[in-house]
Parts: structure tokens; C-alpha cells; sequence
């Protein structure tokens, strides 16, 4: 009886195929739960921006336009200077700017302004690089504000995380998933 080697065996090359898809699965679970992790974190984020629209306008309608300026002043600044907003930074709290329909700022940061689409935006900050959610909202006729947020920390973790265990399962799984089948 003519005698084959172990890698040419139909019992390796069916427990190599089989653990190649278990780690296939594996990876793609992972892959999915990161998609739902990252969709929950969005989905926060964006009802915080929300709620502080809500709480803006509700001031604005109860209390007026000063009142909306004054509880959000930094330091006695309605307009914020480029060194107040990283306490909002630390904080984790919203930037916001209220603005006249002539561009002009009436409290927040100046820096802070809207794109089309309203999803992430940059700060025109000379030390701050990362990305906010924003969303823009009209007051009345003659003054809109702009909302945002800063991404949070732990999305950047999650973005960094999910590959590395998608790598992990590779660099793990193959090696032994073939020492197993020989």
C-alpha cells in the first residue's frame, strides 16, 4: 500500500479547510460587532447633540436669546476665546457658537462652523486636529447656532481594537489550526 505524507492526506486538508472557516467566522463576527459597537456610539453621540439643541432652543423660547448666551458664557466670555474651549474638552461637554445671519458671533466659539452635511466637522483651532459631530439649528430669523461634540475616545479605541484582534485571530488561529490538522 503506497504510503502518503500527512500534508497531501484528505484528513488535513479538511480540518485546514474546516479552521479556515471557523477563523473566516470568527473574524467576521467580530467585524459585525464592532459595526454594532460603532452604530450604538454614533447613536449616542448624536442624541446628545439632540439634547443640547433642545435645551438651547427651549432657553431661547423661554428666556430669550441673552439668557441662552449668558448660561453658556466661559469664564464671563459669551464668546469663547481658543483657550476656554478645552475645558469643554475635558468636560466632554459641547461646543456650540450662536451666530447672526451676518456670520457675526454672539456667543460660543467662533471657530466652530457647519458643513453641509452635518456630520464631522474641524475647528478652525490652532492646536486641535480631531473631528466633532455637529449639528447646525436655526433660532428664529435672525440667528442660528451650530452643536458639536467631540468623537469620543472610546470610538478611537474600538477602530484601533477590532483590527488587531481580527489580526490576532489570523496570526493565532492559522498556525495552529494547521498544527492541529498535521
Amino acid at each position: 500500500m503506497p504510503r502518503t505524507s500527512v500534508i497531501s492526506s484528505n484528513v488535513f486538508r479538511r480540518s485546514v479547510i474546516a479552521s479556515g472557516g471557523y477563523i473566516a467566522l470568527a473574524m467576521a463576527l467580530v467585524w459585525m460587532f464592532g459595526q454594532v459597537t460603532f452604530w450604538q456610539i454614533d447613536q449616542e453621540e448624536w442624541l446628545a447633540l439632540d439634547d443640547a439643541v433642545i435645551d438651547i432652543v427651549d432657553e431661547f423660547e423661554d428666556e430669550g436669546l441673552d439668557a441662552v448666551i449668558t448660561s453658556r458664557s466661559l469664564e464671563g466670555e459669551a464668546v469663547w476665546s481658543d483657550d476656554t474651549i478645552f475645558e469643554r474638552l475635558e468636560d466632554e461637554e459641547p461646543l456650540y457658537v450662536l451666530r447672526a445671519n451676518d456670520d457675526a458671533v454672539l456667543g460660543g466659539y467662533g471657530g466652530l462652523w457647519p458643513e453641509e452635511d452635518d456630520q464631522l466637522v474641524w475647528l478652525d483651532h490652532p492646536d486641535i486636529e480631531d473631528p466633532l459631530r455637529a449639528l447646525a439649528f436655526g433660532l428664529d430669523e435672525e440667528v442660528w447656532g451650530v452643536v458639536a461634540r467631540f468623537v469620543p475616545e472610546r470610538e478611537h479605541y474600538w477602530r484601533w481594537l477590532i483590527p488587531q484582534v481580527q489580526y490576532a485571530l489570523l496570526l493565532l488561529g492559522l498556525p495552529l489550526s494547521l498544527t492541529i490538522g498535521y
